[in-house]
């Protein structure tokens, strides 16, 4: 999965995420040292959390959205829906296989949201330029 990411990620002039900066870099760098692979290149970033000076203002990606009248939702997943997601879901023939159903919706929902809220924040001249990354 990850050689599939950093082939796009190579690819990319640039890459968005919401609270990508502290969070989704961060995270994926660690998984590349462990892994062997060294870190991730540097990469010009948008992060949709980084907006124009506010204080008081809610910037979760979802609070945002509401705020902005985005109308793609992403699914909800708390700590106890994201711990049963990577649970064994059934064992048949002695195949493990994994339930990621509730993941992959998580993920393709909140891309979704993801690109309609960046694009209302452009529109609004609310989010920050973009910025380099560097591990």
């Amino acid at each position: 999965m990850i050689d599939e990411f950093l082939q796009d990620y190579a690819e990319a002039d640039m890459v968005t995420g919401h609270n990508l900066l502290r969070f989704d870099l961060p995270v994926l760098n660690a998984d590349m040292i462990r892994l062997g692979l060294g870190v991730l290149p540097e990469k010009l970033v948008q992060d949709t959390m980084k907006l124009k000076k506010t204080k008081g203002l809610k910037k979760g990606q979802g609070n945002l959205a509401i705020m902005l009248g985005v109308r793609a939702k992403k699914r909800d997943m708390d700590w106890a829906d994201w711990d049963a997601a990577y649970e064994w879901d059934a064992v048949i023939e002695g195949d493990v296989f994994v339930d990621w159903s509730k993941v992959v919706e998580r993920c393709v929902t909140d891309v979704k949201q993801h690109k309609q809220l960046r694009k209302r924040l452009l529109e609004e001249g609310l989010l920050k330029p973009p910025i380099l990354w560097k591990p």
